[in-house]
């Protein structure tokens, strides 16, 4: 072996003897009287996993934990996604869109969507139509629904609210109000006109006095999912209709599952199905010990590093008749805890729902269902704060860091940006809230308004939005629109989006220098000369090569740039 290489090794291993040393016969309490033994755990503290590895050959345990937890959490997505409880909530909104398109004649319509009635033979029409369907639905449906039926084998009645106004009598001069709700509740029968049994309930339920009525029906169905997991729901479900002014009538319809027992061999299934999901409990029990781990680990180096600030703030004050401020200090404490605390805690809490949804036996009722959004809000989340996370361990290897290097330096800097931009953006918003909600469809709520500016601002149905508002409506409000949505898109798509894309590629230039990493109090004290009489430069003692003159940490010397540092390599 060439003397070169063995003088390397030597060296080497010479480093890696004197690190452990030097950090073992430290007390982190005692270190601000002592520069070398200062730098030594500074330097170890704030140097990733893979040069902690190459430095004392400490196994970065903090990396295999992160390598873990995140293909656990991956596997544990992935089997949710193809879970039975997860494929039944899509059933849900299967069947949702199944009685919009057989009780409310609406075939082509989007979950969710709120549709309106423009006079009292519309609402006619949809409680007789629905009534007719509600009868008929065995014959209707493809898949397993039927009427809820009585224990004789009748129809289960139709349940009904009605509230309206205690008096309303517009035909005498004056008005007769009282506008005090009176609701009622009742029952009708489906195979007799309901529209004559309203009419024994209220004199004139749909009239004047009208303000809401929500009619009920229960349904029956069976769920099979596989051999494994066999279901059966009572659904109720519920045409809500409600007076919105301007002589509209809104209504919509909403489902809610109840889980009944009408399979003889239920318990063998239930049995079976958690005999599956024994797997998947135990891959969640290893995700939550992983993620209780990782914040155990965080929690221990957010400790070291308040120490390890505080000893440094005491050298600096003791030794260099320095006040060092927290804000100097902040470098030692790493920002992807932040990442990693948030990340563990959201996954922790979605991982615990989940169990609970593999063991339940009613996957559809409306309890479950709320879990199984919470579940997928959480799962989510947690994916995308582990993302953030395997970003910055990615980031140790120079030849995949430009984009945590970039993202670090530019965040800072969009969120002053973002918060300037955005009380502009409130600004517009409010006034096209304001101004146009009377005329154009787009701006006829707060949301609405969000959401109309937002996708202006990238170029989607500019035409449509500009053509919202006709000149015949109002000619004022059609004269302001045009000029507030050119302004609108003159100063954010020319101005505030070429403005953010500036800082970020300013960002990145920035992110390309190589002296970056020493632009900060905490680096340069690291990798400094002698500061006091008895102190040693790590370059010295250490085969580390980085250098800063001491003067630049004594601040000694007048530098004309802040970020300006003379650096030795």
């Amino acid at each position: 072996m060439p003397m070169a290489e063995e003088g390397d090794i030597e060296a080497k291993e010479s480093t890696i003897k004197r690190l452990k040393k030097l950090r073992s016969s430290a007390n982190l309490y005692q270190m601000s009287s002592n520069e070398l033994e200062l730098k030594a755990n500074l330097y170890y503290h704030i140097s990733n996993p893979i040069k902690r590895w190459k430095t004392d050959r400490s196994p970065p345990f903090m990396l295999i934990l992160q390598v873990a937890k995140t293909i656990c959490i991956v596997v544990q997505v992935i089997l949710f996604m193809n879970s039975s409880v997860n494929r039944q909530s899509f059933e849900l909104a299967d069947a949702k869109n199944l009685f919009e398109c057989l009780l409310l004649n609406q075939c082509s319509a989007t979950i969710g969507d709120v549709y309106q009635a423009y006079s009292i033979q519309d609402v006619k029409n949809i409680i007789t139509s629905s009534t007719a369907q509600y009868s008929n639905l065995l014959n209707s449906t493809v898949y397993g629904f039927d009427c809820a039926r009585t224990s004789d084998g009748a129809l289960q009645p139709i349940e009904v609210t009605l509230t309206q106004y205690a008096m309303l009598n517009l035909t005498a001069i004056p008005y007769m109000l009282d506008t005090t709700y009176k609701t009622v509740t009742f029952q009708l029968d489906p195979t007799y006109d309901v529209i004559e049994q309203l009419t024994n309930y209220s004199e004139d339920p749909l009239y004047a006095r009208f303000v809401q009525l929500d009619i009920t029906y229960y349904f029956s169905t069976i769920q099979i999912m596989d051999s494994a997991l066999v279901q059966c729901y009572t659904v109720k479900t519920t045409i809500q209709m409600q007076t919105q002014g301007g002589g509209i009538v809104s209504y919509s319809l909403r489902l809610e599952y109840f889980c009944t027992n009408c399979n003889p061999n239920s318990t063998r299934i239930i049995d079976n199905q958690n005999s599956i999901n024994v797997v998947k409990v135990t891959l969640s029990g290893m995700i939550i010990v992983l993620c209780t781990a990782s914040l155990l680990m965080v929690i221990m180096h957010v400790r070291a590093s308040f120490i390890l600030a505080k000893a440094m703030g005491a050298f600096y004050k003791n030794q260099l008749s320095i006040d060092l401020s927290w804000k100097e200090r902040l470098p030692i404490f790493s920002r992807g805890h932040i990442f990693n605390v948030l990340g563990d805690l959201v996954t922790i809490t979605g991982t615990i729902i989940k169990i609970n949804l593999d063991y339940d036996p009613c996957l559809l009722t409306s309890v479950a269902n709320d879990q199984i959004s919470s579940t997928r809000i959480l799962l989510g989340i947690s994916i995308l704060l582990e993302a953030a996370v395997i970003l910055r361990f990615i980031s140790y290897f120079k030849q995949f860091n430009a984009v945590h290097r970039a993202l670090s330096i530019a965040l800072p800097k969009l969120g002053k940006y973002i918060f300037c931009a955005l009380i502009l953006f409130l600004a517009f918003m409010m006034c096209g809230w304001l101004v146009l909600s009377p005329f154009h469809y787009k701006f006829a709520n707060f949301g609405a308004s969000f959401q109309a500016l937002y996708t202006m601002m990238h170029g989607d149905d500019l035409f449509l939005t500009y053509q919202g508002i006709g000149y015949s409506d109002d000619p004022e409000a059609y004269i302001f629109s045009q000029f507030f949505f050119t302004i609108f898109l003159m100063l954010f798509i020319y101005a505030m989006l070429n403005l953010m894309i500036s800082l970020i590629m300013e960002s990145y230039e920035e992110s390309q220098d190589e002296e970056i990493a020493l632009k900060n109090e905490v680096r340069r004290f690291v990798y400094s000369g002698p500061l006091t009489p008895g102190g040693v430069a790590l370059k010295d003692f250490t085969a580390v090569k980085k250098y800063v003159e001491p003067d630049v940490v004594r601040r000694s010397t007048i530098i004309e740039d802040e970020h300006e540092v003379e650096l030795t390599i």
